[in-house]
Order: C-alpha cells, then sequence, then structure tokens
C-alpha cells in the first residue's frame, strides 16, 4: 500500500490522490436512510469471475435479511458467467470498466465501450430508486463515481481504491483481513453490528447441478480434482510436483480429475500423460465445473478462481500460493483450506508479476502439498 491506496506505480496514486480532491468538492448527495420499511440495495464489483465469487458470502448475507427489498448487482460484463450458478441478485446492471477490461481491444476502443455501458446503466440504475448503494473493490477501478451519479442517499466503500469522498461511508482497507472479511466490515453502516465470517463457506443459493457432469461424477468415483492453470511464471507449480502429488492420490485410491480452459490444453500434458485420469480441460461451463467440484473429494489448484468457487460447498482444498500477496489476504471463505508457500525473506513482494526466481511457489515440495490435503479432507470427514 502506497498511504491510504492499494496501489505502487506513482501515476495511479496520484490519479487516486487527485479522485479524493475532485471528490472533495461535489455534492454530498446525503439523505437518512428509512426506517419504516426495507431498503433497496445495491452492491457493485467491476472485476472479475473471481472477485464476483469472493462477493457471494456478502450477496448471502444481505438476501437474508429483513432489511433488503430489492437486491441490485453492478458488475462488467465479463461476469455475468457467475450469474448462472444461482440466484444473487433482483436485478442487474453493467458497466465494463476500462481498466478492468481485459479483452484484445485498444484502449480507446476499452474506453469507449466504458462511456457507453455507463450511460445506459446510470439512468437504469436511477429508476431503481436505491437507498444504499456498496462498492465492494477495494483497488483503482471502483465505482464510486457511479454509485455518486445514481445517487443512493447512503454509499459505502473503502478509501484505497481512490474517490472515497464521493462515499458518505468510507472504510479504509485492513490488510491483516481476507477480502471477504474486509468486505463484511462494508455492512457495518447498514446492518450496525460487526459482520465477520472469515471461515464461512459462501454456498450457492439457488443453484441448479449439470445433469450431465452429474452423470460423468456417478462414474467418476472418489475423485481429487488437479487445476494446474495455465503456465503463467509467477502461478506456475513444477510439472514434476504436479506428477509425485498426483502418484500419492493414485496410491490412495482416489481417480484424478484435470480441470481448465480449452487454452490451457497445451501446458500440463506432461502430467497428465503420466498419471492419467480423466481429461476434461475445456470441456466444462462454469456450472459444469461447479458441480464437479461439489462431488470431488478434494481440490489441488494454483492460486486462482477455482479455490473459491469449491469453497462454496467447502470442498477440501489446497492451494499453491505464491508469495506475491500477504498470505490470508485471498483466502477463500472455509474452513477446509490450506495455502501451502515457501517462505522467502522477499515475500510478500507485491509484484503483479512476481519475479524471475519465484522461489516461493517453485520450491514447494509435493509432499507438503499431499499432506496439506490429507489434513483437510480428514477434518471435513471427521466433521
Amino acid at each position: 500500500m502506497t498511504g491510504p491506496y492499494l496501489a505502487r506505480s506513482p501515476i495511479i496514486v496520484g490519479a487516486m490522490a487527485m479522485s479524493d480532491l475532485v471528490g472533495m468538492m461535489a455534492p454530498r448527495r446525503a439523505a437518512p436512510l428509512p426506517t419504516d420499511r426495507p431498503l433497496n440495495i445495491l452492491v457493485a464489483n467491476l472485476a472479475h469471475l473471481g472477485d464476483l465469487i469472493i462477493l457471494l458470502p456478502l450477496l448471502a448475507r444481505l438476501r437474508a435479511s429483513k432489511r433488503t427489498a430489492q437486491l441490485g448487482l453492478l458488475i462488467g460484463s465479463w461476469g455475468r458467467a457467475a450469474l448462472e450458478l444461482g440466484d444473487f441478485a433482483d436485478v442487474v446492471h453493467v458497466v465494463d470498466h476500462w481498466r478492468l477490461n481485459r479483452g484484445e481491444a485498444s484502449l480507446t476502443t476499452k474506453i469507449r465501450r466504458h462511456a457507453g455501458t455507463r450511460a445506459a446503466a446510470v439512468p437504469e440504475m436511477r429508476r431503481q430508486v436505491y437507498d444504499v448503494a456498496i462498492d465492494t473493490y477495494a483497488y483503482f477501478g471502483n465505482s464510486a463515481d457511479l454509485l455518486w451519479s445514481v445517487g443512493a442517499p447512503m454509499r459505502i466503500g473503502f478509501t484505497s481504491g481512490g474517490a472515497g469522498t464521493l462515499y458518505t461511508h468510507r472504510l479504509s482497507f485492513d490488510p491483516r483481513l481476507s477480502m471477504s472479511g474486509n468486505q463484511s466490515r462494508l455492512l457495518e453502516p447498514m446492518l450496525g453490528a460487526p459482520s465477520t465470517w472469515d471461515a464461512q463457506a459462501a454456498g450457492l443459493p439457488g443453484f441448479q447441478p449439470d445433469p450431465e457432469v452429474e452423470r460423468l461424477a456417478d462414474t467418476l468415483g472418489a475423485c481429487v480434482v488437479l487445476h494446474i492453470g495455465p503456465g503463467a511464471t509467477h502461478k506456475d507449480w513444477p510439472a514434476a510436483q504436479w506428477i509425485a502429488l498426483g502418484h500419492r492420490l493414485r496410491a490412495d485410491g482416489f481417480h484424478l480429475v484435470f480441470t481448465g480452459a480449452a487454452g490451457e490444453s497445451a501446458h500440463g500434458e506432461g502430467v497428465r500423460q503420466s498419471l492419467g485420469g480423466t481429461n476434461l480441460l475445456g470441456r466444462l461451463s462454469l456450472r459444469g465445473f461447479a458441480t464437479l467440484l461439489r462431488r470431488a473429494r478434494g481440490l489441488a489448484t494454483i492460486d486462482t478462481v477455482a479455490a473459491h468457487l469449491a469453497a462454496c460447498f467447502e470442498v477440501p482444498t489446497v492451494i499453491v500460493q505464491p508469495g506475491i500477496t500477504p498470505p490470508n489476504l485471498w483466502r477463500p471463505n472455509q474452513p477446509y483450506v490450506a495455502p501451502v508457500t515457501h517462505s522467502v525473506p522477499c515475500a510478500p513482494c507485491h509484484l503483479t508479476h512476481g519475479c524471475a526466481a519465484m522461489t516461493c511457489i517453485r520450491s514447494v515440495p509435493a509432499e507438503a502439498l499431499y499432506a496439506a490435503l490429507v489434513e483437510v479432507m480428514s477434518a471435513k470427514a471427521a466433521r
């Protein structure tokens, strides 16, 4: 962090500081909340799929609250896939922020897309007459200006992403807590009592399993999912270690299932050939992936969305985790999870793409991951 901001680049820090100054000059647009009826609540997070799945505990809490009348969700179009997992909101609004757009279009095209989706979404959100708007994104690219434009009388968010002066209730980001733990604090101005759930599974209200994947799972028996990833340098675990882990799991009688996107098929092919098992790369929708994880005995994965999706079903999970960020920051919300890393003096380095050596992840032995997975599987079985 640089001062109150979650950023290292002087340019971005300067932009966030300027946005705070501009926000101080803007009209407050604040008013007392009505006490004679439930509230219309808008939750915003313009980031990607993993960020939305991390957000599920907060949405579930609001869904269950008697203070909620209508629940709206403001997301980027790339987050729509999460909506097939369950019943999370009554109304969905879309804005594609230029900074969070990972598409291959030019920056100019992304900025035009941002302006167009914003112009359509703001009047749409105003018509819903939201009483409370909660911005759950803690980084630059948040929704502070959007929520101010919508005019909700209570606007809650983190100061760490800039433009925090546009919120009526501003919270500093606490680096000692997980992302979910920080997000739970955003409910305090509305609900009053502290709300923390660092080890509470999110659940997927309204989730409908994929019947075809259910039938496939019936044939797999006791399976463990290996999610090797695309081979990104800062998250990649050596193939020899994946193979050693797989052999230990096969010796215990588990069937191995490999998952990932179709574009990841070139990476880890040697691992799959060495271990056998079932290769499902590129064959599962997000709903199908969730269905498979729900039936799995365990999951071994790199630091990616798979761990957060597995947490929704309390699937015992081990994560080969790099030392780029504090170990607790992206911890999935469930009790049966074990991030495993190799301790190095430079961690956390906060380098987006890590370093050339990445000793923190490449030196994690297969035996450590195997022992951690056995431990969390045993803990769940004992319960």
